[in-house]
C-alpha cells in the first residue's frame, strides 16, 4: 500500500519535495474492558469524515494502560484534494469522535479545555515522540523544546518575567470560567433541593481545586526551580550530617 501511496504521489502537481506522503493521528479513551469499541468509534468517525475523499489505515494498540488507535492518513485526497485539516475541523472531529464512543456505549464528551479548567492544549503526538526520541538518546532535542527550556531559565532568572500575551488570556479565560462555575455553585447550594445542593457542593470543590494555567515555559520553569530546591534540600542534609 505504501509504494501504491508513493508511486501517485511522483504524479501529484500539487506535491512538494518535502510534502508529506500522510498524516498520522492517534485516538485513544479511558481503559475498558472491549477495547475492540473503541475501534469500532474510529472507524465509524473516519469513515463519516474521511470517507469517499481521503485514503487511510488505522491499527489498535492494546500493549499500555489506555488502548489506543494509530490513524494513517493519505494525504493526496480523491480529486486532488490535500488533506489539510483546519482548528474547526480538528474540533468537529473531537466531538464527532466523541458521539461515536457514545454509540459504542461509552460515556464520552468533547468538552473544549476552558470548561474542564484546562489551560495549555496537550503535546502533539509527533512531539511527543520527538522529545521521547531524544529522551532516550536522541542526537537532537526537538528545537521547540530547546527554546521552551531557554525560556524557562529565563523566567527563573526574573531575565523575562513579564507574562507572554497568550499565557495572559489562558488566566483571564480561567478567571472568567472560575467566577461563571462559583457563581452557578453558590445558586446551587442555595437551592432547596438536596440534590441541587450537593452538586453546588461538587461544583465548589472544582473551582477550588483547579490550578493556574502554565505555557510551556511556566511549567518548565516550575519544575527547574522545583528540581533546583530539591537538590538544595539534598545537600543541606549532607552538610547537617
Amino acid at each position: 500500500m505504501r509504494e501504491d501511496w508513493v508511486a501517485a504521489a511522483r504524479f501529484d502537481s500539487q506535491s512538494r519535495a518535502n510534502s508529506p506522503l500522510a498524516h498520522a493521528l492517534t485516538l485513544s479513551f479511558v481503559a475498558m474492558p472491549q477495547p475492540e469499541r473503541l475501534e469500532w468509534a474510529v472507524r465509524d468517525l473516519l469513515q463519516n469524515e474521511l470517507g469517499g475523499r481521503f485514503d487511510y489505515v488505522f491499527v489498535r494498540h492494546d500493549d499500555t494502560a489506555l488502548p489506543h488507535v494509530h490513524v494513517s492518513i493519505r494525504s493526496q485526497g480523491h480529486g486532488g484534494a490535500r488533506f489539510h485539516p483546519t482548528p474547526q475541523d480538528l474540533s468537529r472531529w473531537r466531538a464527532g469522535f466523541a458521539e461515536a464512543l457514545q454509540r459504542q456505549g461509552l460515556a464520552a464528551e468533547a468538552t473544549p479545555r476552558w470548561v474542564r479548567g484546562a489551560g495549555r492544549r496537550s503535546e502533539p503526538y509527533y512531539l511527543f515522540k520527538l522529545r521521547q526520541a531524544w529522551l532516550e538518546g536522541g542526537p537532537v532535542e526537538p528545537r521547540i523544546w530547546r527554546q521552551a527550556h531557554r525560556d524557562a531559565a529565563r523566567l527563573l532568572a526574573r531575565a523575562d518575567p513579564e507574562p507572554r500575551p497568550w499565557e495572559a488570556q489562558m488566566r483571564s479565560r480561567q478567571a472568567r470560567v472560575a467566577k461563571a462555575y462559583g457563581d452557578w455553585a453558590r445558586e446551587l447550594q442555595a437551592d432547596g433541593s438536596l440534590e441541587n445542593r450537593r452538586l453546588g457542593e461538587t461544583l465548589a470543590r472544582f473551582v477550588a481545586g483547579l490550578r493556574a494555567p502554565e505555557s510551556l515555559r511556566q511549567s518548565l520553569a516550575r519544575e527547574l526551580e522545583g528540581a533546583w530546591q530539591a537538590r538544595q534540600r539534598t545537600a543541606e542534609r549532607e552538610r547537617d550530617r
